[in-house]
C-alpha cells in the first residue's frame, strides 16, 4: 500500500507538503497540488477517514436513533437527515431500538464509544432524562415534546392534528373513536387526545396503548365487540393498512373509517382519511439544525411543526354524458407532465381534456384574436398576460374564485405577475419559473482550482455576484483560455430564440444600474448600460460551446453532461439536470443570477372568455393549480406555482434549488421592466422584436449604431404609443 513518503519521493516535495495537499491545508502552489494529486491517484492512495478523524480529535458523526425504518414515517426522517448530512462533511450513523428501552440503553453506550458529536433520537424511554442527561453529546429529541427548557426537541403539533381530525370525524357522523397507538407514544397520544376533545367527550373515546406486535389482537377484539360502524384513529400508515387487511378478512369494510396521521400521500379508498405530516421536512431541518449547532457552538432550540391540511379521498362527480374541455397552450415541461395526469381529472369530473399545442406567437395572433377556434381554458405566458388577459380571459371573480385563496396558496409577487391585470383577477398561477445560476460546486470548491484562480487573479474563487465576475469565471473554466480547466467551456448563452436572447439581455441591463422611467411610467433606456450588457453577452460567446446555445433546455443539458461549469437557466427547464443522471448530479449548487435581478418565466391558466363551458373549465384550472396535482407534476419533472408543494421533502430532495424558490420569486422581474405603472401594452412582442436585434448584434450581423436605431425605434413605437392613447392605462 503506498504511503505519504512514497508520494513525497516521486513528487520531489516534503511529506508535510503531501499531507497539506491531501488534507487540503496550508499554502501550497497550484503546480505542486496538481503534481501531488496526480501521483497519489496514480499510486491508488486513499486517505484513511477514520484515522483522520482520530487525529483531529473532533468527531463529525451524528447518530440517529429510531425504533425502525420499516415504518414510512421513520424511513422518511432517516432519508431526509442523511440527505442533509450528505451536503456537509458530517456523516449520519443509524441505530435501531425496535421500540425497546433496553436496546436503546445499550445503544447509548455504543454512541459514546463511537464518539458521536450529536444525537437525533426518537426515544422509546417513557422518561429518557436519566439515561440521556449523563451523556456528553448534543441531543435533539424527535416526535416528543419535553417540558424542560434545557431539552430541545423537533415535533409536530399533534393537538392541532387532533382538532382537525375531530372536526372531520364529527362531520362524517362518527359516534365513538378508537385511538390505537404504541405504549411508547403515550405522550403523543395525550396531545392528540387533547385535540380530539374539542369535539368529543372522554366517554366517546377509547384509547388502546399496546406494543405493535399485539395490534392484531386489539383490532380483532374491537371488531368482535362492536357491531356498529368503527372509527379508528392511528399514528402510522402501517397500522391503517393492518386494520384494512383485518376488515377485508372479516368482511367488515362497509362500516369502517380509518383516520391516519400519514407519512406520505393518503390512501385513495373512500374509507380512509389522512392527515399528512411532513416527516421528511422534520428530519431534514432537525439534521441541519444539529449541524449548525455543532459548527457554530450554539445551543439547540426546539421547534413545533404545524400539521398539514387534511387530505380526503377525491370527490367523483357523476356525469350523465361525457363532456370535454379544450386547453390551448404552448409546450412546456409542466404541461407535458400534466398531460399524463389528465385521467385523474376525467375520473373525478367525468370530463376529458383535449390539449392543443401552439407556438407562443400563434396562440395570440393566429388563434385567439382571429377567434378561429373555440377554447375553454388557455395558458398564457407571463409576458403575454398583462396585454392579452383582458382580451381573451374571463375574470375569475365572475366564476366565484376567491382572491384570499391566492394569498394562501401562492408566494408573494405571484398575484402581481401571474394572475392580476390592474385590480382584475384573470388567471391562476400554474408553472411559475425564475432564472437561477447553476454551477458545479465540486470544481468551485476544489483546492487546486482555488489555488489556480488565486495565482491568476489574487482573489478568492467564489460564486459570481456581477456579470463581469461571471464572464471572468467563464473564461477561467474554458479550456481554450486555460487548458487545465476541468470543463471544456465556462457557460452557455441562449440565442436560439429572440425571446430567449431578450431574457439573457435584460438581467444584464438591470445589473448595471437601476432603471429609470419618465413621468408617465415608461422606460427611459440608458444606452451606455445597454451597450455594456451587449458587450458582456458578446464576450460570453467566447466561453460558450459553438458560440451560442439553441434553447434553455439545451443549456441545462450541456451543464448536466459536464461540458460547462455554469449556466443561467429558468428553473422549469432545470429538471434536465436530474434526468441526465450524470456524475455531476450530486455536485450542483445554485445562486441568484449575477446582479440579483432574475427574470420571471412560466405562465398561468385562465378560462377563455368565449367558452361555453366556463364552469367546467374553471374546475379544470383549479384542479391543475392545486397542491395535490402540483406534487404529482413536480415528481414528473414539471413545476407548480402552489407553495404547499414546496413543503414536500421528496421534491426538495430531488430538486434542491427549489428550497429557495420563494426568495428568488420575490426578486424576480417581468411585468414592470418596461413600465413601472399599470399600463397595457404587448410586452411579449416588444421582447421578441428587441431580441431579434440582440441576436444580430451578438452574432456580428448588426453594428452597435444599427442596433441603437432599431431598438430605439421599437421602444418608441411600442411604449410612446401609450401616450397618444393606443396603450390603455388601467
Amino acid at each position: 500500500m503506498p504511503t505519504i513518503k512514497d508520494i513525497a519521493k516521486l513528487a520531489g516535495v516534503s511529506k508535510a507538503t503531501v499531507s497539506n495537499v491531501l488534507n487540503e491545508k496550508g499554502n501550497v502552489s497550484s503546480e505542486k497540488i496538481e503534481i501531488v494529486k496526480k501521483i497519489a491517484k496514480d499510486l491508488g492512495y486513499q486517505i484513511d477517514g477514520q484515522a483522520k478523524m482520530l487525529r483531529s480529535a473532533v468527531s463529525r458523526v451524528i447518530a440517529i436513533i429510531l425504533p425502525n425504518i420499516a415504518e414510512k414515517r421513520y424511513a422518511h426522517i432517516y432519508s431526509a437527515a442523511a440527505r442533509a448530512c450528505e451536503q456537509t462533511s458530517y456523516s449520519l450513523k443509524l441505530y435501531l431500538t425496535d421500540g425497546y428501552a433496553y436496546k436503546e440503553k445499550q445503544i447509548l453506550n455504543q454512541v459514546g464509544a463511537d464518539r458521536c458529536a450529536g444525537v437525533l433520537a426518537v426515544t422509546s424511554f417513557l422518561n429518557p432524562e436519566k439515561y440521556y442527561d449523563a451523556q456528553k453529546f448534543k441531543l435533539l429529541f424527535l416526535l416528543r415534546r419535553e417540558e424542560r427548557p434545557d431539552c430541545a426537541y423537533y415535533t409536530f403539533s399533534f393537538e392541532q392534528a387532533g382538532r382537525a381530525l375531530a372536526a372531520a370525524l364529527r362531520q362524517a357522523g362518527a359516534e365513538k373513536l378508537i385511538l390505537l397507538c404504541e405504549a411508547r407514544e403515550e405522550k403523543l397520544c395525550r396531545e392528540l387526545t387533547d385535540g380530539l376533545l374539542s369535539e368529543y367527550r372522554p366517554e366517546q373515546m377509547e384509547t388502546i396503548l399496546d406494543s405493535q406486535e399485539f395490534f392484531n389482537q386489539d383490532i380483532y377484539k374491537q371488531f368482535r365487540e362492536n357491531e356498529k360502524a368503527l372509527s379508528f384513529v392511528v399514528f402510522s400508515q402501517e397500522t391503517a393498512e393492518l386494520i384494512d387487511h383485518i376488515s377485508h378478512f372479516l368482511g367488515r369494510t362497509q362500516d369502517l373509517k380509518v383516520y391516519c396521521l400519514a407519512a406520505q400521500k393518503p390512501e385513495r379508498a373512500e374509507r380512509f382519511f389522512s392527515y399528512e405530516l411532513n416527516y421528511r421536512k422534520l428530519g431534514m431541518e432537525a439534521a441541519i439544525h444539529m449541524i449548525q449547532s455543532l459548527e457554530e457552538q450554539k445551543s439547540l432550540c426546539s421547534k413545533i411543526f404545524p400539521a398539514e391540511e387534511q387530505r380526503k379521498p377525491p370527490f367523483f362527480r357523476k356525469s350523465a354524458q361525457k363532456e370535454r374541455v379544450r386547453l390551448l397552450t404552448s409546450e412546456t415541461p409542466a404541461i407535458k407532465a400534466l398531460e399524463l395526469l389528465l385521467p385523474n381529472f376525467e375520473k373525478q369530473y367525468g370530463c376529458a381534456v383535449e390539449i392543443e399545442y401552439q407556438p407562443l406567437g400563434d396562440i395570440i395572433h393566429d388563434t385567439l384574436l382571429r377567434q378561429r377556434e373555440a377554447y375553454d381554458a388557455i395558458r398564457l405566458d407571463v409576458s403575454y398576460l398583462p396585454y392579452f388577459a383582458p382580451l381573451v380571459l374571463e375574470p375569475l371573480a365572475n366564476l366565484g374564485e376567491s382572491e384570499a385563496r391566492i394569498e394562501a396558496d401562492y408566494f408573494d409577487n405571484q398575484a402581481k405577475n401571474y394572475s392580476h391585470v390592474g385590480e382584475v383577477f384573470y388567471a391562476l398561477p400554474f408553472d411559475i419559473s425564475v432564472q437561477l445560476l447553476f454551477y458545479r460546486k465540486d470544481i468551485f470548491s476544489d483546492s487546486q482550482q482555488e489555488r489556480f484562480f488565486y495565482e491568476t487573479y489574487k482573489e478568492k474563487l467564489k460564486v459570481p455576484e456581477s456579470f463581469a465576475e461571471y464572464n471572468r469565471l467563464a473564461g477561467f473554466f474554458t479550456q481554450a483560455f486555460r487548458p487545465a480547466s476541468p470543463t471544456r467551456y465556462g457557460t452557455s448563452l441562449v440565442l436560439g430564440h429572440n425571446s430567449s436572447a431578450a431574457s439573457e439581455f435584460l438581467p444584464r441591463l438591470m445589473s448595471y444600474g437601476e432603471l429609470t422611467y419618465d413621468a408617465a411610467g415608461f422606460l427611459q433606456m440608458d444606452w451606455s448600460r445597454a451597450f455594456q450588457a451587449l458587450q458582456n453577452m458578446r464576450e460570453a460567446r467566447n466561453y460558450t460551446p459553438g458560440g451560442s446555445t439553441a434553447s434553455w433546455n439545451e443549456a441545462a443539458r450541456l451543464f448536466a453532461r459536464g461540458e460547462i461549469a455554469m449556466t443561467i437557466a429558468y428553473i422549469h427547464h432545470a429538471s434536465e439536470i436530474i434526468k441526465a443522471k450524470t456524475a455531476i448530479a450530486g455536485n450542483v449548487d445554485y445562486a441568484t443570477v449575477p446582479g440579483g435581478n432574475p427574470l420571471l418565466g412560466g405562465g398561468a391558466l385562465g378560462v377563455a372568455r368565449q367558452s361555453k363551458k366556463k364552469d367546467l373549465a374553471y374546475e379544470f384550472i383549479r384542479w391543475a393549480a392545486s397542491s395535490q396535482t402540483g406534487i404529482e407534476l413536480m415528481l414528473l419533472g414539471g413545476i407548480s406555482a402552489n407553495k404547499k408543494c414546496y413543503q414536500e421533502r421528496e421534491i426538495l430532495n430531488r430538486y434542491a434549488w427549489l428550497e429557495h424558490l420563494e426568495e428568488n420569486i420575490l426578486k424576480g422581474e417581468r411585468k414592470q421592466i418596461f413600465v413601472n405603472q399599470e399600463h397595457r401594452f404587448e410586452q411579449s412582442l416588444l421582447e421578441r422584436r428587441m431580441g431579434e436585434h440582440i441576436v444580430r448584434n451578438c452574432l456580428g450581423r448588426e453594428s452597435d449604431s444599427d442596433f441603437f436605431e432599431a431598438v430605439h425605434r421599437i421602444l418608441n413605437d411600442t411604449l410612446t404609443a401609450g401616450k397618444s392613447g393606443t396603450v390603455i392605462k388601467l
